[in-house]
């Protein structure tokens, strides 16, 4: 192992993620990318972003998007209980599946595929089981459209396209009553 292994104290469950990189042939900025107990944004610079230079190209995601709303989210203090552990979940979800989508060793990064797969994956870790924004109170609604840009959720077609696919889920899971009404609104809107 390198010498960054070497002076790096990890916990056992980082350093089995970290041999089975060295014996899958990962790079090693790949190894950069072990989930921490802690929800963090490092993975964006030391993983994302080192592993694939998007931010320059025409489809930046890694750190415009992604580092920003991380740190936005994990700085936010307005939520429930409920709503800290759907972030923290939702954070580590984001993480372990961005990573999947890296290229190993040498092979090219497509800057427009990443961006695009990115922000599927945030609808599916919103919507994960037993985390799901559509389960959240009225108040961390509100915190979450607090952090997030007027002009990233609905003038961005990215941005736009996710919050209509999330609303989607959530009326689709919603009895009839003033959540569902609110996320047919929602829709509507957003159409």
């Amino acid at each position: 192992m390198s010498d960054h292994f070497a002076s790096t104290h990890l916990c056992p469950k980082e350093l089995l993620f970290a041999l089975v990189l060295c014996l899958l042939n990962i790079s090693p900025v790949l190894a950069q990318c072990v989930s921490t107990a802690t929800p963090s944004c490092k993975v964006y610079d030391t993983c994302f972003e080192a592993t694939c230079k998007c931010e320059s190209s025409l489809f930046p995601y890694f750190i415009s998007y992604g580092k920003k709303y991380c740190e936005r989210f994990l700085a936010s203090t307005n939520w429930s209980s409920s709503g800290a552990s759907w972030r923290d979940k939702t954070l580590v979800c984001l993480q372990e599946k961005i990573v999947l989508m890296l290229p190993t060793n040498a092979l090219p990064c497509d800057c427009k595929a990443l961006k695009a797969a990115a922000f599927q994956i945030h609808v599916a870790c919103y919507t994960q089981p037993n985390a799901s924004v559509c389960d959240l109170g009225l108040g961390d609604w509100i915190t979450i459209y607090k952090i997030i840009d007027n002009h990233d959720l609905f003038a961005d077609p990215d941005g736009r396209a996710q919050m209509l696919a999330v609303a989607r889920i959530c009326g689709s899971n919603h009895p009839d009553g003033p959540l569902k009404d609110i996320f047919n609104k929602i829709i509507n809107a957003l159409k």
